[in-house]
């Protein structure tokens, strides 16, 4: 069962939040939709969570799955200047309006590294605080879903 939906145009910590999101309790699995359909991950007997960039493309059926959701924004300049260095395609401004579109908690790219800002996202995700040295440590790291870049490049 699918509990919550993170969803953000590509090169906006879906990678890293799929790793920060992931507890004791739950698994959230990043571009999942490269592995699962929708009916799979509704039918896994775990609470998981899922973030997912191509959701970003489809605000309609986000906003009328019941999970909550985590809607992370990033100039569309930034996004298209962190896919170019991976030789990835770029967005253009349709992308972030379809984005815009989704209904739920919305965080900025730059406000997941801040620990207040990113601890009120969790709350609401989880009802309980997020781990403080946790946090900071993922801050510390560069988290990529190698094998998604990868995905997407064979496309193009």
């Amino acid at each position: 069962m699918i509990d919550f939906i993170v969803v953000a145009l590509p090169r906006s910590g879906t990678a890293w939040l799929a790793n920060l999101l992931t507890t004791e309790t739950t698994v959230c699995l990043h571009e999942s939709f490269l592995h699962f359909s929708l009916q799979e991950l509704e039918n896994m007997p775990e609470h998981i969570g899922i973030a997912e960039t191509s959701a970003a493309f489809f605000p309609k059926d986000v906003n009328n799955h019941p999970a909550k959701k985590l809607v992370v924004t990033r100039p569309i300049a930034e996004v298209n200047a962190s896919a170019e260095k991976l030789g990835l395609p770029q967005l253009t401004d349709y992308a972030e309006s379809l984005l815009n579109q989704i209904d739920g908690y919305t965080i900025s790219y730059q406000d997941l590294f801040d620990y207040d800002k990113m601890n009120a996202a969790y709350r609401f995700l989880f009802d309980k605080d997020l781990n403080k040295l946790r946090h900071a440590m993922l801050c510390d790291l560069q988290i990529e879903n190698r094998s998604a870049i990868e995905h997407v490049r064979s496309m193009f």
